[in-house]
C-alpha cells in the first residue's frame, strides 16, 4: 500500500501552494490509478496536474519455518494442523493443499502446501507424512486334542492362538496343519501365521498332542443320589455307539428309557420321575448289531 503526500507549486503572488485532490490518498489494492492534483492560489487561479499511482505486489509469502517437521502416525494419520506463512500485504496466510489429509496405509507420503496471497504470488512448501505399521506379535499355546471315534480330528487357529496382537488390526490367522488322524498320534508341531490388515505377517510354532479316542467301556452301575458321583450313566467312548438306539427296561420288562445316539445323560429317571433301586436291562441296537447288559441302580 501507499499513502500519497500532496505536491506543491510556486505561485508568483502566493508563494508556495500545496495541492489538493478529490481522489484517495491511500491505495492498498493492486492496480494503476490516476490522481488529479489541484493547485489554487489566493486569487482563485487554478491549475491541474495528474499523477499515476501503480500498486504492484511481486513478493511471495514467506513460510514461518524453513522446513516442516515429519508427521508420523501408527496405523494411520490425519493431518489437522496447517502451516502458515507471512505475506507483506496480507499478513498471515494459511496453507492449502490438493493432497489427501488422511493416510491409512504404511509408507511415506509428500504433501505440497501452497501459500497464495490472492495477488498472484504463490509460495510452496513440502511436508512428509510417515505411517508406521509393524508386523503382528504372535503368541501360541500347546494343546491336546482327542481323535473322534473314527480316528479324525480338526483344529482351528483360534485354539492355537494365545493372544496374538497387532498395533492396527489382525486380518487373518492361518495354520499350516488343521487335520489329524491316527498317523499323528503324539506330538505334532504346527505353525500359526498372523496377517494384519496391510499384509504384514509373523509366525510362531506350537505343539499339538494327538491322543486316541478311548475304547468302549460300559459301566453296570448308577447311583443318582446327587453327590455328583455316578449320578448319570456315563459310558467311556460313548461315540462308538453313534447310530445305535438304546432301550432300558425294568425287571418287569417295561421300557423306562429310549434314545438314539446316547449322550451320557440318563440319570435313572423315567420321564423325569426317579426310578426305584434295582437291576435294569439295556440293549443298544443298530441294524443287526446288538450290545446288551445289566445296570444296577442304587440310591
Amino acid at each position: 500500500s501507499i499513502t500519497l503526500t500532496p505536491p506543491t507549486a510556486t505561485d508568483n503572488c502566493s508563494g508556495t501552494v500545496t495541492a489538493t485532490t478529490n481522489d484517495p490518498l491511500t491505495y492498498d489494492e493492486q492496480g494503476t490509478f490516476t490522481v488529479i492534483w489541484i493547485y489554487t492560489d489566493e486569487s482563485g487561479n487554478v491549475s491541474y496536474q495528474n499523477q499515476t499511482v501503480i500498486i504492484f505486489d511481486s513478493s511471495d509469502p514467506i513460510p514461518e519455518t524453513d522446513s516442516l517437521p515429519v508427521l508420523t502416525g501408527v496405523c494411520e494419520y490425519t493431518v489437522d494442523q496447517f502451516p502458515v506463512a507471512e505475506d507483506n500485504c496480507n499478513g498471515e496466510i494459511i496453507a492449502t493443499t490438493s493432497d489427501t489429509l488422511y493416510y491409512d496405509q504404511p509408507g511415506q507420503y509428500l504433501i505440497t502446501w501452497k501459500y497464495d496471497d490472492g495477488l498472484g504470488n504463490v509460495a510452496e512448501q513440502f511436508q512428509t507424512v510417515e505411517v508406521i505399521n509393524e508386523p503382528p506379535e504372535v503368541y501360541t499355546q500347546d494343546i491336546t486334542v482327542m481323535l473322534d471315534v473314527f480316528g479324525n480330528a480338526e483344529i482351528t487357529a483360534d485354539q492355537i492362538d494365545d493372544g496374538s496382537y497387532d498395533d492396527c488390526q489382525i486380518d487373518t490367522m492361518l495354520l499350516d496343519k488343521y487335520k489329524f488322524t491316527l498317523d499323528d498320534l503324539g506330538e505334532n508341531t504346527v505353525t500359526l501365521t498372523v496377517i494384519d490388515n496391510v499384509g504384514n505377517s509373523s509366525s510362531k510354532t506350537a505343539i499339538v498332542t494327538i491322543v486316541k479316542y478311548p475304547d468302549l467301556q460300559i459301566p453296570n452301575y448308577i447311583s443318582p443320589n446327587g453327590d455328583n458321583v455316578n449320578d448319570k450313566w456315563t459310558i467311556i467312548g460313548v461315540d462308538h455307539l453313534l447310530g445305535y438306539t438304546l432301550y432300558i427296561y425294568n425287571q418287569f420288562n417295561e421300557l423306562v428309557y429310549q434314545t438314539v445316539d446316547y449322550d451320557n445323560s440318563w440319570d435313572g429317571t423315567r420321564n423325569g420321575v426317579p426310578l426305584p433301586e434295582g437291576t435294569y436291562y439295556y440293549v443298544f441296537i443298530k441294524d443287526d448289531d446288538k450290545i446288551s447288559g445289566y445296570i444296577t441302580l442304587v440310591k
